[in-house]
């Protein structure tokens, strides 16, 4: 459009990000490595954010890739003014919502796609399911807190398992730095990883918070969406 703005590219070293990222010696000797975030108001360290690297043991992971590949059939979500510019990939939604435009009548539902008619449909539905109860547990383990708030956020929404929130699998996805304004904080996870590590590709930028975190196969990192975020271009 002719009064639209112009698509603005940046590096990581015009906003000063640091990079947060996984050392293998960490790993090889610990078996996992966690970072926490933390802000000191009045002197006192409060925990903001966690990531942690080599979440899964293997036979685990495996049993969740091969969960995210029965998937690729599914309709996938087509995003807001926010991603007019640039998004690529794809994103898959389990779960409701309360849509942000739609017509008229068109209110809290489940996402389109959302299939439980056929026995691949429901396979799909507790094989995501599960995918959620796995990460959900990592952030009980890591910070408890997170897990009480997603909890008492979704206790008055629909069901998706055990808990209301909802689940997004994404592939090849990305994203221009924007906000979501989600209820609570929120989960992410990288089950697989084909990119270029040399450029960081596919990681998850946080530029009020001053890094981006590098992104690998088997991992989970928690973030508040209402805080700008959004994905470091494949080069």
């Amino acid at each position: 459009k002719d009064n639209a703005k112009p698509t603005r590219v940046v590096h990581p070293a015009d906003y000063h990000l640091r990079r947060i990222a996984p050392d293998d010696e960490i790993i090889e000797r610990c078996g996992q490595h966690v970072f926490l975030m933390v802000v000191p108001p009045n002197h006192l360290l409060t925990q903001v954010d966690f990531v942690f690297y080599n979440a899964y043991d293997q036979t685990i992971l495996a049993e969740v890739q091969q969960h995210h590949e029965q998937l690729s059939g599914m309709k996938p979500l087509t995003r807001g003014q926010q991603f007019r510019f640039w998004t690529g990939g794809t994103m898959i939604c389990f779960g409701s919502r309360q849509p942000s435009g739609g017509g008229p009548g068109d209110n809290y539902t489940i996402y389109a796609g959302m299939d439980c008619y056929t026995i691949n449909g429901m396979k799909a539905s507790f094989n995501m399911i599960l995918g959620g109860l796995l990460m959900n547990e990592v952030a009980r383990r890591v910070w408890p807190d997170v897990f009480r708030d997603m909890k008492k956020a979704t206790e008055c929404t629909d069901h998706f398992g055990v808990d209301g929130m909802n689940l997004y699998r994404c592939r090849g996805y990305r994203a221009p730095l924007h906000r979501d304004h989600d209820v609570c904080r929120g989960l992410c996870g990288q089950v697989e990883w084909d990119a270029d590590a040399k450029f960081a590709e596919y990681a998850f930028c946080q530029p009020e918070w001053g890094y981006y975190i590098v992104t690998r196969a088997n991992m989970i990192w928690s973030f508040d969406s209402s805080d700008l975020h959004g994905t470091m271009l494949p080069s």
